[in-house]
């Protein structure tokens, strides 16, 4: 990652012309076995413009029933190039790399829930920074038990990105994406995603919202689950001004259960992202954020954190 940051130093670059909204797909433990496109902005790059980012998503999941059980964290690091190919279109190629582990959130985490009286799930009873996950079979599915073969995965990702309509036509503007994403290092049929964003300024905020359909390559994972051909997703992402270059985000992501008949995994995904952004000289943006799940608790992050710098040249 720090080379990535060293090679974004010498860009020379150029203001970034929108700020939201945030890069933050589902953190879901389904998250591991299905496409998870990342919310995005209507506006897209004008005709020879480029952008790099590198981006890193730390999160921790606990769930604890008789039949599973889910301790770590997952660092996920992501680095994007988009370029401009004409107005209005836009290119980007993109790598993720993500790493699971026993991390070193479960204390901060403890201590939250106990200050906000918040259900722990019996977190506080268990020994902290493990990894561990299993569980058990269903009729239909087999069970799974985390092995260390698991526990790092690396994708690639291409998309295109086509904007029907410019806020300057009046009303929001609107684009449509395809998204293709694979393992690297083999060259398996990707899974792909159509996407469709709007994005809508009022009174001096913006609000982006869209969803995906995301149609997964085989309904065999290789953990040896079965996944549902097709998933949805849907997001709303409101960015508020605090000065002329720094924003506000409060963004919610819902995800379609990805696993038919795997119990709480079967079922939607919710994950809330309270994050910033601002516009710094040369190009610069920088983006935090601070994820909490909501309504189904097994099957989202407890928590995690969010980061990123891109250049605009």
């Amino acid at each position: 990652m720090f080379p990535a940051l060293f090679a974004l130093a010498l860009l020379g670059g150029t203001p970034e012309p929108w700020l939201g909204p945030l890069e933050v797909g589902s953190q879901a433990p389904s998250s591991i076995v299905r496409f998870a496109p990342s919310p995005r902005s209507a506006e897209t790059l004008p005709r020879g413009r480029s952008r790099v980012s590198i981006s890193g998503t730390w999160t921790n999941t606990w769930a604890d029933t008789q039949w599973y059980h889910l301790d770590y964290e997952m660092l996920a690091t992501e680095v994007r190039a988009a370029y401009g190919v004409e107005d209005g279109l836009e290119v980007e190629a993109a790598v993720v790399q993500r790493t699971l582990g026993g991390g070193i959130m479960d204390r901060p985490i403890d201590e939250f829930h106990r200050a906000l009286n918040l259900p722990d799930a019996g977190r506080p009873n268990a020994p902290r920074n493990q990894l561990g996950v299993w569980i058990l079979p269903t009729r239909t599915q087999p069970g799974f038990t985390l092995s260390a073969a698991d526990t790092d995965s690396s994708l690639a990702r291409a998309s295109v990105v086509k904007r029907l309509r410019d806020v300057a036509d009046g009303g929001p503007a609107i684009a449509v994406s395809l998204d293709a994403q694979g393992e690297t290092g083999s060259l398996p049929t990707p899974d792909l995603a159509l996407g469709l964003t709007l994005s809508q300024p009022f009174a001096g905020a913006v609000m982006h919202g869209g969803g995906f359909v995301t149609r997964v390559a085989s309904t065999h994972s290789g953990t040896g689950l079965r996944l549902r051909p097709q998933t949805a997703a849907g997001w709303l992402s409101l960015e508020l001004p605090i000065t002329p270059n720094q924003e506000a985000f409060g963004q919610y992501l819902v995800s379609g259960g990805a696993l038919p008949d795997y119990r709480v995994f079967s079922s939607a995904s919710h994950e809330l992202s309270v994050g910033w952004k601002a516009r710094l000289p040369a190009g610069y943006v920088v983006s935090a954020a601070f994820l909490e799940n909501l309504f189904v608790m097994d099957n989202s992050p407890d928590w995690g954190w969010f980061g990123a710098i891109s250049r605009s040249f």
